[in-house]
């Protein structure tokens, strides 16, 4: 898990000590493909995933859906602006193997860190390239 975690956006540029200690917090679930993973509403909030093999769907009310595949994370709008529920679905797409990280975990480590929050980074990256999903 070590190695994948370090390829992906969030975790490129951390050091083996947060890659262990990532590997050691986070566990691995698996969905299969249509299996709701997220569903509208939801006030578990408390989680960031990251997509370890396959795709998953973000369907938005009204607006047209998006993939995001290996090596994206999601669920970090919730993070990011600390409310307690999400009005998107996120459904697996193929069947899907994910990495889950609880939101404490993840905030200990971008607080620690000596560089820009990568979440936010992110975050940016795919609202300007989806900006279309984001207008009401």
């Amino acid at each position: 898990m070590k190695t994948f975690l370090k390829n992906t956006q969030i975790f490129r540029n951390a050091d083996d000590e947060i890659l262990n200690f990532l590997e050691e917090n986070s566990r691995t679930i698996k969905a299969k493909a249509g299996e709701l993973i997220i569903r509208d509403g939801c006030k578990d909030t408390n989680k960031i995933y990251i997509i370890k093999k396959g795709q998953v769907e973000v369907k938005m009310p009204i607006k047209k859906a998006y993939s995001i595949k290996d090596g994206e994370f999601f669920w970090e709008l919730p993070f990011l602006t600390n409310t307690e529920k999400h009005s998107w679905n996120y459904v697996a797409k193929t069947n899907t193997e994910l990495i889950k990280i609880n939101k404490s975990i993840v905030k200990k480590l971008i607080t620690n860190s000596k560089t820009q929050n990568p979440i936010e980074q992110v975050v940016m990256k795919r609202i300007v390239k989806n900006k279309s999903l984001y207008n009401k």
